[in-house]
């Protein structure tokens, strides 16, 4: 077989070679350019670096015959671009190495979640086919003559070496890409820090970060409230309720009897469920709390059952989707009812209030009890939380979406107030897992470096002589909390001795328990200045 060298070509076919893939470059640096003007996202970006790197996937279409590798780039062409433009449409981010793992941890979900949401791929994709193009018509109109190994073993090494430097590099960030870069330079990194960092991390079992480990705390004294109510709200943001400035009143119930007990922001645990709630149902102030949680040490639930309380775990989230009930202590739940117990199949989610006949039917007049109320909330797709007689915002985006959830857990906690309003002895608490960004047509969270995808409500009420004075004591100061402060006031609530953490430093937590997929250290002295505020503290 001949080998052709593309140097042995006459001189005007060798500028015609070299310029093929640099002019063909161009066309996917500008459907970038006008897909961010488009996505209103600014259409900064490193303009030059993303040209070159076209340039290279096309000048490898042009000059290699090899048929699985031409295959080979095209997939990954086709990965890198596709999945980044994607999900810079849906979310306004690009696309992170721990939510490709999150992905095939919680595949179902994202599936059900994703198939909402296919009218907004088109366009992306549609992007990566016009970006792939130059590349079969080079590959159809030069007829590539080379079979070069040292030029597949090139192109290979290029695609090696990110992933070995991924591998290397202790301080990579498995977070998403910064937007400065392209598309297919975040697809590359993104891929890279998965295959030589996250993925192997995870298989290992290393996170890098010390572990935390605290012993039980000491009973105090019997308990501080008979009845303690936890609502663990779902995707909840403050940024659009209305009691916190938003601009639609989407928390009418919440504005109206704010100062009826204290209301703060909060940052939650983790930005993910399956890292936040075990956070929170364990006592965890910081990663790693892997070793802790499996102690069972500060469950909240093993707490309360020794000290004598009913415990109770009523979820609107399907069945399919509670298996990190394992971590929240459910051995030490007496009572455990899913969407399965009324009427839903495995797979389905219940409406929030559909939890209100359970928490009825309960005697609160006697006996201590510990009952927790778990929110579908306003996890995506929002027009599911919501009937069609519930669409006070409409139903043109999904922001409006997104609103009549929040307004319906404005009713929920209203609904629930007033029933506990007719019992005595009890104690209130509502929060959120996480957050959720959710403006310009895009949506999402797990994300550390926005405040909307781990900024959560934070309410608590008790008619307890005495338990609202020493809340509002022990959080003066407090514009916002950490999701912990509110685990301790639960145990604090149970009998427990246990000191508040205070809210001058915590953490938040990405998506993975052990920290392996980052973390975020808060100071109060760095953040107090940009605290979301409720109305009833404003000026």
């Amino acid at each position: 077989m001949k080998h052709h060298s593309i140097w042995k070509l006459p001189q005007g076919r060798q500028l015609a070679l070299l310029l093929l893939p640099l002019l063909a470059a161009l066309l996917p640096v500008l459907l970038e350019t006008y897909y961010r003007a488009y996505l209103h996202l600014g259409t900064q970006f490193s303009k030059g670096e993303a040209w070159l790197i076209y340039a290279l996937f096309y000048f490898a279409a042009l000059r290699v015959r090899s048929v699985w590798f031409s295959t080979l780039m095209s997939v990954l062409f086709f990965s890198f671009l596709f999945f980044q433009l994607a999900h810079l449409g849906l979310y306004h981010s690009w696309l992170s190495s721990a939510e490709i793992l999150l992905f095939f941890e919680e595949y179902s979900e994202v599936y059900r979640t994703g198939v909402t949401l296919l009218p907004s791929l088109l366009l992306p994709l549609l992007i990566t086919l016009l970006c792939l193009l130059p590349s079969l018509l080079l590959r159809r109109i030069t007829q590539p003559k080379s079979d070069s190994r040292l030029l597949i073993a090139l192109f290979s090494l290029l695609l090696i070496a990110p992933v070995a430097q991924a591998a290397l590099a202790r301080g990579k960030d498995e977070q998403a890409p910064h937007q400065r870069y392209s598309a297919i330079r975040s697809g590359i990194e993104t891929t890279s820090v998965f295959l030589g960092k996250t993925a192997p991390q995870q298989l290992k079992g290393q996170s890098g970060v010390e572990k935390y480990e605290h012993e039980a705390p000491a009973v105090l004294h019997d308990a501080g409230s008979r009845v303690i109510v936890l609502l663990m709200g779902e995707s909840q943001n403050v940024d659009n309720m209305s009691v916190f400035g938003y601009g639609l009143d989407t928390t009418p119930w919440l504005r109206e009897h704010a100062k009826e007990g204290v209301l703060l922001s909060a940052y939650a645990g983790g930005v993910y469920t399956n890292v936040s709630l075990p956070t929170f149902f364990n006592m965890i102030p910081q990663p790693d709390g892997t070793a802790q949680i499996y102690s069972w040490r500060t469950n909240l639930f093993r707490l309360a059952k020794a000290q004598g309380y009913h415990t109770v775990f009523y979820t609107a989230q399907a069945k399919s989707e509670m298996s990190l009930l394992s971590m929240l202590g459910q051995q030490y739940i007496d009572d455990i009812r899913d969407p399965t117990h009324y009427g839903h199949a495995y797979h389905e989610n219940a409406y929030d209030d559909e939890l209100l006949p359970l928490l009825r039917q309960l005697d609160l007049s006697q006996g201590k009890h510990f009952i927790v109320l778990h929110q579908r909330g306003s996890h995506p797709p929002y027009a599911e939380r919501s009937r069609p007689d519930e669409k006070r915002f409409g139903q043109a985006s999904l922001e409006a979406e997104y609103n009549n959830s929040v307004a319906r857990t404005d009713a929920l906690l209203g609904q629930v107030l007033d029933h506990l309003g007719k019992q005595r002895d009890w104690t209130f608490v509502f929060t959120s897992d996480h957050g959720q960004y959710v403006k310009n047509g895009a949506m999402g969270h797990g994300l550390l470096n926005m405040a909307s995808h781990y900024m959560v409500p934070a309410y608590i009420r008790s008619v307890v002589p005495g338990v609202m004075p020493a809340v509002r004591e022990t959080f003066q100061g407090c514009d916002t909390l950490f999701h912990v402060q509110l685990s301790e006031l639960l145990a604090r609530q149970m009998g427990y001795a246990v000191p508040d953490s205070t809210c001058i430093q915590g953490y938040v937590n990405g998506a993975r328990l052990n920290g392996s997929a980052g973390y975020k250290k808060i100071s109060l002295h760095s953040v107090m200045n940009n605290l979301p505020l409720p109305m009833s503290k404003r000026n």
